[in-house]
C-alpha cells in the first residue's frame, strides 16, 4: 500500500514539474517574440536563420 502512495505521489510531482518547466519556456518564449519585435528587423531575422 505505500508502494502506491509513493508511486502516485512520484506522479505528481513529475506532473506538477513538467508544468512548471513547459511554463518558464513558453514565458521565455514570449519574451523572445517580444524582444525581436521591438529590437530587430529582418535582417537580425536571417542571422537568427542561419544559426
Amino acid at each position: 500500500a505505500r508502494l502506491e502512495k509513493v508511486r502516485s505521489l512520484s506522479k505528481v510531482l513529475l506532473f506538477i514539474s513538467l508544468l512548471i518547466w513547459s511554463g518558464i519556456h513558453f514565458m521565455q518564449l514570449e519574451q523572445l517574440k517580444a524582444y525581436y519585435k521591438t529590437q530587430h528587423t529582418g535582417e537580425s531575422w536571417q542571422q537568427f536563420g542561419a544559426l
